[in-house]
C-alpha cells in the first residue's frame, strides 16, 4: 500500500479525500507513522528521519 518515496524503506500514502501525505515505514508487521503533512507544503526531508527508521 501506498508508493516509494525519495527515502529508502519509507512509503508514502496519499489520502484522496484530503490534501494530505503519510509518510511510514514498516518493520515487523508495525507501521510507524513517520510524518503526516499537507501537499502544499515541502516533501520528506531524509536527513530528518530518526536513525530507528533508516
Amino acid at each position: 500500500m501506498g508508493r516509494p518515496s525519495q527515502a529508502p524503506d519509507v512509503r508514502e500514502l496519499v489520502l484522496t479525500r484530503y490534501p494530505f501525505l503519510v509518510s511510514y515505514v514498516v518493520r515487523s508487521q508495525v507501521v510507524f507513522i513517520v510524518r503526516v503533512l499537507h501537499e502544499r507544503n515541502e516533501r520528506l526531508n531524509t536527513s530528518k528521519i530518526p536513525d530507528q527508521f533508516s
